[in-house]
């Protein structure tokens, strides 16, 4: 491990033993190219403003955010491709801090917010999977909080996708202990190492259900629409 690395882990280690909490930034917009608008009767196309219940899909992860006890702060970073969502989130929270990207991907878009808001330790998190919990967010940074490294990333086994039928949302997998992962779209950077070339990471399985339901399609958008009726039956 690199001794820049090996101190800020130190240092962030000490910080959390003090004070569990770090801001988090959710990146909400984005090209939306998967999402077939054409086969819904809405006449906007941002996916995060599709309704879920009584509520946008964005509310869910912002409500989740907003709720968790290991949050500080919420930043949420728009893209050029999300006029109305930025609208949205502006007049239904105008407690949070916005912040507009240039919308250039979500790695960019996310390295640019933290670099011009001199960020530090910071959560990550995406707004399409509606099922997220501020419980889960507390795990996730408590969990941090206990380990000496310099970032941690979610995972979801790939085997669990497809015990509940569900499409895999994505083609790039990990592995750890011969098991085969996929990113749930959930981390834990410092921002004063994103330009190393390698990092100190720690891959976190959760094998949750409610982090499965990823919104990238119209047939995802319908198996959320089912399991959320699922849950309100219980």
């Amino acid at each position: 491990m690199h001794i820049l690395q090996f101190c800020h882990n130190i240092i962030n280690y000490l910080y959390l033993l003090i004070n569990v909490k770090i801001p988090a930034i959710l990146l909400a917009g984005g090209k939306n190219s998967r999402f077939d608008f054409s086969k819904t009767s809405f006449k906007f196309k941002e996916k995060l403003l599709l309704p879920l219940g009584n509520q946008k899909i964005i509310d869910y992860s912002i409500k989740a955010a907003l709720n968790a006890k290991t949050i500080s702060k919420l930043i949420i970073a728009s893209s050029p491709q999300a006029k109305s969502t930025y609208e949205f989130i502006k007049q239904k929270y105008p407690q949070i801090q916005l912040f507009e990207t240039e919308g250039k991907g979500y790695l960019q878009d996310i390295h640019s917010v933290i670099q011009k808001l001199g960020l530090e330790l910071v959560l990550t998190l995406v707004g399409d999977t509606p099922f997220i919990t501020s419980q889960i967010l507390d795990i996730i940074v408590n969990k941090f909080s206990t380990l000496r490294y310099s970032a941690l990333s979610v995972m979801i086994p790939v085997k669990s996708y497809q015990k509940l039928g569900l499409k895999i949302p994505s083609e790039f997998y990990f592995f750890k202990d011969g098991e085969k992962l996929i990113s749930a779209g959930y981390n834990i950077l410092d921002g004063r190492l994103i330009n190393q070339p390698e990092i100190n990471q720690f891959n976190l399985v959760l094998d949750d259900v409610r982090l499965m339901y990823n919104i990238n399609t119209i047939d995802d958008y319908n198996q959320s629409i089912e399991f959320y009726e699922s849950i309100i039956k219980k």
